[in-house]
């Protein structure tokens, strides 16, 4: 019996461990499109990137691809599930219409509000003095500022005084005021957590919820950035049935809009004195979140995403439940200059012993160069994960990982999993 060809799209961490997650499968044969340094030692990677649908139609066809997982959110926004449906191709993932929730912010509070689900108020501006005046109006320290489109993770403020605001807003609008929008939210006090689940629309997989840190510095100081690190956590059983009843509201008000909702979706809630509030909605696996989620539960990826894909997951998992099995953290590596993009192509030393260690190591668009890998002018270049029966066992793991490796410029943060689990 042939194997079973499953293709992953994209080229982060996030890709590396879903083709990691399905290589456990003997029976999975692994494409990646375009896949990075790392996922070329467990895949096929093919150099078509990750927005050229027709290209990745094409090749889909050609390989007799049996599943395609989409893992960035840029794809799929683009309607990539749509096209892949309508050449008869099984992929993994929600249509154009559903990953608006993340497509547009503005779009996505509105369907909240318009159904009654929690949330922080806030307003809708298209004009850069407008917008200044409404912050310095509820003060700069109590207000969130968001890009209403995809921003790579990067387009959330969270300004400390009026200059800060200012400085975040002119690089929001730049010279298109009048164009641009931009949400402008009451900020929460709370412990946020990151719920990802795995939807059929009707069945729901809730993975492992993760804490993840998004400021590049220590102590959560400095800019936002896609994401310096995550781990798995446990929620208290009322906590667990609540945040469920908010995601089965979420898919709701989706199917209710429209446009029912298949594949991973992420949302990020914020427990408050008055209860959950939903902060917003990814349309896929996180990346960091990824790569602790995967490692600490135990099952079969591909039958998931092909159940989903299939709209059968509740048949699916009757047959193949997952089990969390364990603790993750995962550290983040970045270059230097982040969040920014880095310009250099620096050697990695150091990743034999971080393995050696007993970290998994989950590549970030890195590259080939000579005997070594190289950084290939990343912003996160590596992530190291831990996996432990504690927590505490899983950090000291990760933490031997990122220390042992080495490049130019490397930066990472070292409280991840300290004092907010």
């Amino acid at each position: 019996m042939r194997k079973r060809r499953v293709l992953v799209i994209g080229s982060s961490g996030r890709e590396h461990a879903i083709v990691w997650k399905l290589a456990q499968n003997p029976d999975n044969e692994i494409w990646c499109a375009p896949g990075n340094a790392g996922i070329a030692q467990l895949a096929i990677c093919e150099p078509i990137e990750a927005t050229n649908i027709a290209k990745l139609i094409y090749f889909a066809i050609g390989q007799n691809i049996d599943l395609t997982i989409v893992g960035p959110e840029a794809p799929l926004v683009a309607g990539i599930v749509d096209q892949f449906r309508q050449a008869d191709l099984l992929i993994c993932g929600p249509t154009a219409t559903a990953a608006q929730a993340e497509g547009s912010k503005i779009w996505f509070k509105r369907l909240l509000v318009n159904n009654r689900l929690p949330t922080a108020p806030f307003s809708i501006h298209n004009d850069y003095a407008e917008a200044l005046r409404d912050v310095i109006s509820r003060g700069a320290e109590k207000v969130v500022i968001k890009a209403d489109g995809l921003m790579g993770g990067k387009g959330v403020f969270l300004p400390e005084d009026n200059k800060e605001a200012e400085l975040a807003l002119q690089s929001l609008f730049g010279s298109s005021s009048g164009k641009a929008k931009i949400l402008i939210e009451d900020r929460l006090v709370g412990v946020e957590r990151s719920m990802i689940a795995l939807t059929d629309g009707e069945q729901s997989l809730i993975l492992p919820f993760t804490q993840d840190y998004k400021r590049l510095k220590d102590g959560n100081e400095g800019p936002n950035t896609g994401g310096m690190g995550a781990h798995t956590i446990s929620l208290q059983p009322n906590e667990a049935g609540e945040s469920g009843i908010i995601l089965a509201g979420v898919l709701a008000a989706l199917k209710q809009e429209g446009c029912a909702y298949s594949g991973f979706i992420y949302l990020g809630l914020m427990r408050t004195a008055a209860g959950w509030m939903i902060l917003g909605c990814n349309c896929r696996l996180g990346d960091p979140e990824a790569q602790a989620i995967l490692p600490s539960i135990d099952g079969d990826l591909t039958d998931w995403c092909l159940a989903t894909a299939l709209d059968d997951l509740s048949g699916r998992l009757s047959l193949l439940p997952p089990r969390r099995v364990c603790q993750a953290l995962g550290v983040v590596l970045a270059a230097g200059g982040y969040p920014n993009r880095s310009d250099k192509n620096d050697d990695i030393v150091g990743l034999a012993a971080a393995e050696s260690a007993g970290a998994l190591i989950f590549h970030g668009q890195t590259g080939r160069k000579r005997e070594c890998f190289g950084t290939n002018r990343a912003g996160r270049v590596l992530s190291c994960v831990g996996v432990d029966d504690t927590l505490g066992g899983a950090g000291l793991i990760a933490y031997a990982g990122a220390q042992a490796i080495n490049f130019p410029g490397k930066q990472f943060r070292s409280d991840i999993g300290q004092g907010l689990v």
